[in-house]
């Protein structure tokens, strides 16, 4: 059974991340979108409205993938696809693996990041970062830290070269 919650939430992300780029591949990049991608042809330690971490990966997906709207948005859409991963680990720990898949399930559901999910703003590393934090936040009050600690300073540094909320 443990197996199966595993293959069923791979199944999902499969699926609707091919949903996503099938849709995604229709749009062109949004204005913040397109501001944020002019950061990754020029980088810099910060910018006037966000940290750097935006522009980093805008630099990496288009050296990757070349310079197109889909490098961008396959970006956007593994990242939202590693926070659905990160929710069902965090609902395992905390409850069990039917709670986790539960929780991904619904969170890759709701229209911010079904929709929006498509779109690499500074807010999707967030996010990113914000869920990988507080799993490891979890783990820590569960087994008592040990190599978790560093993780968790490597997780929340990254998060704030993502956007200043994090703090």
């Amino acid at each position: 059974i443990c197996y199966n919650f595993n293959m069923y939430l791979a199944a999902f992300l499969i699926i609707i991340n091919l949903f996503k780029l099938f849709v995604a591949r229709n749009f062109p990049l949004i204005g913040d979108e397109a501001y944020y991608w002019l950061w990754g042809q020029h980088l810099d330690l910060s910018y006037v409205d966000h940290p750097p971490m935006i522009a980093y990966v805008n630099f990496v997906l288009t050296s990757l993938f070349g310079q197109s709207e889909l490098a961008i948005r396959l970006g956007a859409i593994s990242i939202v696809s590693l926070v659905s991963w990160i929710i069902y680990l965090t609902g395992k720990e905390l409850y069990d693996r039917r709670s986790g898949l539960l929780a991904a399930v619904i969170f890759s559901l709701l229209p911010a990041f079904f929709g929006g999910g498509m779109f690499l703003v500074p807010q999707t590393l967030l996010f990113l970062f914000w869920s990988w934090s507080f799993y490891l936040i979890v783990r820590i009050i569960k087994s008592g830290g040990g190599a978790s600690w560093y993780l968790l300073g490597i997780s929340a540094g990254l998060g704030l070269l993502s956007d200043y909320v994090m703090a």
